[in-house]
């Protein structure tokens, strides 16, 4: 292997273990990989994202309106670090205080949501307080750290 490859390739594992750095504003688009259950709906996976799912649309009463904790969970389907950081919260979601309240954003179909929260690594954790952006993560990150980190702000 010449050097030029060692590095692409070391530089590739950094990002995968950081996260999903993306050319551009948010990176590939992804492709639909959900498929409708019988019920209709959309068939969940382990690795789904943990609690609402917000969109621009609903992004002010799911978040800005919400007195307390938001946890918000900017993700794609085609970031790997993104589906274990969804495995975390929803681990974490039995462990959390009831207060605190954990919604998701697939940013290819919420471009307009990312850009404005200046998202440009995946996956992006935010923390959203009373209304306020108080705080957030970006890369994989331990379950312990994330626990930390929401309880830090819940008090």
């Amino acid at each position: 292997m010449n050097a030029n490859a060692t590095v692409t390739l070391l530089l590739s594992a950094a990002l995968f273990l950081a996260g999903c750095s993306a050319p551009g504003p948010l990176g590939p688009a992804a492709p639909e990989t959900a498929k409708p259950s019988a019920s209709g709906g959309e068939k969940t996976s382990a690795h789904a994202p943990v609690g609402t799912a917000v969109s621009a649309a609903t992004f002010e009463s799911e978040v800005l309106a919400h007195k307390g904790v938001v946890v918000v969970d900017f993700w794609a389907s085609w970031c790997a670090p993104c589906r274990l950081i969804a495995v975390t919260l929803k681990e974490l979601s039995s462990e959390l205080p009831p207060s605190v309240k954990l919604a998701n954003i697939d940013v290819d179909k919420n471009t307009e949501l990312a850009k404005k929260w200046e998202v440009d690594l995946l996956p992006t954790l935010m923390l959203f307080k009373d209304g306020k952006k108080a705080d957030q993560l970006e890369g994989a990150r331990g379950k312990d750290e994330i626990k930390a980190w929401i309880e830090k702000h819940s008090k």
